[in-house]
């Protein structure tokens, strides 16, 4: 429900099959449902999509798939795990170590970006090679 309004007709999807782990098809939405159903308290919808399926592969009915959709993506950018935030109540944080022989962090604000549920662009704040508590900075995939 909370994602439904990011998709539309016409995105491209990509298709795993529970059976075939390896393969991955593209695909492309062709309808969402313009109602949900109400499945276990939360609001469902449904989505189906046309897969591409090589001549050469065969697929039999029952199988499971998985579909993923990529909402954005910002490549080469700095990104820190998502679980070493502070979340103030109008500002996020890290610390950043000031002595590596004693230990000490100071609370630094920083500006957010695009995350993935893991990890989190960090858009100013801080930089490539700082040492944070809790993980090292590394670029995004």
């Amino acid at each position: 429900e909370t994602e439904v309004g990011l998709l539309s007709q016409g995105q491209s999807l990509d298709i795993t099959i529970g059976a075939l782990p390896n393969l991955h098809l593209p695909a492309v939405i062709e309808l969402i449902s313009p109602k949900g159903v109400q499945n276990n308290g939360a609001n469902t919808f449904e989505i189906k999509g046309a897969i591409e399926i090589p001549d050469s592969l065969f697929l039999r009915s029952g199988y499971s798939a998985n579909a993923s959709v990529l909402l954005s993506s910002a490549p080469g950018v700095l990104a820190i795990p998502e679980s070493i935030l502070e979340w103030g109540t109008d500002s996020t944080f890290v610390y950043v170590m000031t002595d590596s022989v004693k230990p000490e962090y100071t609370r630094t604000p920083v500006t957010t970006g695009t995350s993935d549920g893991i990890n989190i662009q960090i858009t100013s704040g801080i930089t490539e090679g700082m040492k944070l508590r809790g993980a090292p900075i590394t670029p995004a995939k």
